[in-house]
Formats: structure tokens, sequence, C-alpha cells
């Protein structure tokens, strides 16, 4: 089920992760293992466990094909702090690595450097080469003083530095040399490091050590997730029940929830703005509630699936799915009012916060909404055809027929589902999906004039779904498909009718 860019998350404690690991492995493959996250899920171990004492708990993760990364977190006040403008640079930066790993594939990249202020030839550590491209290189050097290209014969230091034979090491590479070494250069380069705010690329030691790189924070992605989630950063078992009980109003319904915190730390990762999102082992419903936080934080409109078997609970709610259902109604009203509220302290000139959809529809799955009176031919009477002429469950709604019938279309469950009763319809009850894409009706009598509102609907539907027992006769059925037919046209094209 997942798409190709998709991956899971699968929590486990010790006694299965093993198993669990070597599961996983045959199923998606060993080089779609991404990583096996601990995650700190309580900050106060039991005293009376009998061994060690667990503290964690494993989360597996896998994606659906090789190459998938997470996505990197939000940086820290810690990580930026590291950032400072020593030189007066007006954009923080800290010191960085001039040079990359690679020389042996990157042979064009490596070359000496002649010190702008010493003369001296500087070039890249062992295994190491430059960490732009010649003309970017170039440009940064003219800051400090004229530079130029030329070739200085220095094959055996490069191999050195590559790691490969003199023979073998790329011809031609040159040296990014000063045009005009001499003392008056030499000295125009210190007081061009002495006036600060420095080129890109700058040396150490009052301006005649080795060459450093800048590396602005303006410039720098976010934090890159570890296989080690604390508490502190997600959440543990205590702070989930402690939201839990906020919601219901102190009492927990559910021992064992997961924090939201935790949940979105996965979406922060692995969800996009649009990212449908399955749980189909979601107890209390938690990943529901972090959807629709993780949407208020950005706006997103990602979407959840969420799957609980029916199971028996004690106290106010009969069924762990119910729990869940109150869950994400009390915590989408929480969100909806939280941002009402600060919207309305802003300013004149204040941008307000969208309110995420909190809406959510509920589907259990049953057998069929229809009986099912398949017989041999001999096995007919006409008795048994005449009872067959409806054979629709006595204990089923229209909803029920409609929703039965969406896959069938190739629509989705989460479809807008509209109620048209009045004006053009003339009381008749008549159900829009999708504004129209879809129109059904499931009434015993349908007139004429009823198919004719229908076919002449705008925007054209694209599917015409009714109940067979709407029709007196089968002379009524053509006349109804006929109708369809004489309104379509070359723009719209035909709609497509089932009669149930």
């Amino acid at each position: 089920m997942l798409t190709q860019d998709g991956a899971i998350f699968i929590s486990i404690d010790d006694n299965e992760s093993k198993n669990l690991r070597a599961i996983c492995d045959e199923i998606f493959g060993e080089s779609n293992f991404v990583g096996d996250v601990i995650w700190q899920k309580t900050y106060s171990p039991r005293n009376d466990s009998k061994g060690i004492p667990t503290e964690t708990e494993h989360i597996l993760i896998y994606a659906k094909q090789d190459g998938w990364t997470p996505k990197r977190l939000k940086r820290t006040t810690e990580m930026d702090d590291r950032y400072a403008s020593s030189d007066g640079d007006p954009r923080p930066w800290s010191s960085g690595d001039a040079a990359a790993p690679g020389a042996a594939t990157h042979q064009g990249m490596v070359y000496a450097i002649q010190h702008p202020i010493t003369g001296s030839m500087l070039c890249p550590p062992n295994g190491r080469h430059r960490p732009f491209g010649g003309q970017s290189m170039l440009e940064i050097m003219n800051e400090w003083a004229e530079y130029e290209f030329r070739d200085i014969h220095d094959e055996a230091r490069r191999a050195e530095i590559c790691g490969v034979s003199p023979e073998d090491v790329r011809k031609g590479v040159k040296a990014l040399v000063l045009k005009n070494p001499c003392e008056a250069t030499f000295k125009a380069a210190q007081e061009r490091y002495d006036k600060g705010h420095w080129p890109r690329l700058y040396f150490t030691n009052k301006g005649k050590g080795g060459m450093r790189l800048k590396r602005y924070l303006d410039s720098m992605d976010g934090k890159m997730p570890t296989n080690l989630w604390p508490y502190s950063e997600v959440g543990h078992t205590d702070e989930a029940k402690k939201q839990l009980k906020t919601l219901f109003n102190d009492s927990a319904p559910f021992d064992s929830p997961k924090p939201t915190r935790l949940m979105k730390r996965m979406l922060d990762i692995a969800s996009d703005k649009n990212s449908l999102v399955l749980d189909f082992f979601s107890g209390s419903a938690t990943m529901g509630e972090a959807v629709i936080q993780k949407n208020a934080d950005d706006e997103g409109q990602r979407k959840f699936i969420l799957v609980q078997l029916p199971e028996e609970t004690t106290g106010q709610y009969s069924t762990l799915t119910d729990i869940g259902e109150e869950r994400i109604r009390r915590a989408g009203e929480k969100i909806k009012s939280e941002i009402e509220a600060e919207n309305a302290q802003l300013t004149l000139d204040g941008t307000p916060k969208k309110v995420p959809d909190i809406g959510f529809r509920v589907l259990r799955v049953d057998d069929s909404n229809y009986e099912d009176r398949r017989k041999l031919v001999d096995e007919y009477s006409q008795k048994d055809i005449d009872d067959d002429v409806d054979i629709t469950k006595m204990d089923r709604s229209d909803l029920d027929l409609l929703f039965e019938a969406l896959p069938k279309f190739q629509l989705p469950y989460g479809s807008k589902i509209d109620v048209l009763s009045g004006g053009e319809f003339d009381g008749h009850t008549v159900y829009s999906v999708n504004d129209g894409q879809l129109l059904a009706c499931f009434e015993d009598s349908i007139p004429e004039s009823l198919v004719r509102a229908m076919a002449a609907f705008s925007p054209r539907p694209s599917y015409v779904l009714v109940s067979e027992n709407g029709f007196l006769n089968s002379a009524a059925r053509t006349n109804f498909t006929e109708i369809f037919k004489q309104s379509a046209d070359e723009k719209t094209g035909a709609t497509q009718i089932r009669i149930i």
C-alpha cells in the first residue's frame, strides 16, 4: 500500500524487534532498511523490574524503494548559537573545512593555491579536493589579489593527494597562483585581512595560516534526524497520558497512548504538506491528532486513514474505536479554538493563522448491502425471480448503498458528499459526490422530471447511480438512459450510468 516514495514506521519492543527486522528485510528488502530508531519512552524506569529496566522502544523504518531519505528537522537555538561574525561579516558564519573528500574521482579539483599573504603554495590534504569549481575558486581568490590558473607541473604532489601513481594522475591540471607575487601584493592582501569582512575562503593565524571556509547560517539546512529520539524531543508515555486526560476532562480512557510529539516527529521527517498518512493500529488515534496539529503548523492538507478493531473497553466508551473518534473530535475543536483565540489577539496588520480541516469520516467494514441470491438456473422459480427484484438488506441506508458504490467509480471514501433535495429536484433526495461528479438517487419512484433535472445538472455528472426499484417498468428504464444520451455533447461526453 506504500507509494513509491513512501516509508513505514513500526513500533516494537525488545522482545520482538529481532523477528520484526527479519520479516521486514524479507518483505521490503534489506537495502530498503532506513534505520532502527530508539525512542526513550519513559523518564523514570520502574525499580521493581526484573533484569534490566526498560526505558526505550524500537521504531523500525523501511522505505518502499532504495534511496529514500528523511527530511531535515528544524534547526535548534543551540545549533544557531554556534554561528557568529568575528570578522564583521553581516551574515553569521562558522568555520568549515575548505576541502571535500573524493580526490581520486575529482582530480580536476586537486591543485595548489598560492597564499595571498605569504606566497607559499597550499595543497589540499591527502584524499581531498577544492570545495568549488575552478571559476568560483578564481572569483573568491580574486577578492584577496589578482589570480590566474597556471601549470606548475606538480603531478607528483597531486598524485600523492589523489592516491594514484604519477603516471595515472590527470595531466594539465593548473594551480591557482598570484599574477604578481611580490611584497606589494602580500601587503595589500594583509591589509585586506585586517579590514575584516573576509571573502568566503579565508586564512587563519592572523591571515598567515591555512585556508578555511565560511559556512553561512542562512545557507544551512535543518538538523538531520538521528536514530536516538529522547523524550525531551518527542515526548514519553506519561506525557501521552496527561495529553489524553486533558482532552477527556481529567480522565484517560486508554492506558497506553503514544505522545503526539512522537507522531509529529514521524510526520516531520516523512511527510509533505499533501501526504496521505495511514495508521493501521491507531489505538487512541494519536496520529489523527498529530496530523491536524501538523497541518495547523504549516497550513498543510495532509489526510489520515486510521484503522482499528472495535476492541471492547471498560468505562464510558464501549470500544477503542469510540475513544479514537471522540479524541479526534475533541482535539480538532481544541486546535480550532486555540487558533481562533490567537487570531483574535492579532493587530490590524497581523496575518491570521489558517484553521486546518478538522473533519473526518468514520467507516466500518461490513458485508455487502445486498443479499446473495445466486442460484443455478434450474433452481429458480417464478417466485424467486419476483422476490429478487429488490435484494437490498432491510437495515441498510442510502448512504450505505452510496459508499459501497464509490470504489466501483474509483472515487475515494473521502469524497465530498452533498444532499440535494430542493429547487431543481422538486423535493427528491439526490446525492452529489465531489460537486456533481457523481449523482445518486435511491428512491423507489423516479419520475421523468427528476431524470431530466439530473441530466441537466451543471456541471454535467460523469456518473449517475440509481436504484432499479425507481422504474415502473423496462420502458421507464430505457427512457432514463435515452434522456442522458440526448443530453450528451462533444465537450462533456456521455454520462456513465449504473442501475443497482
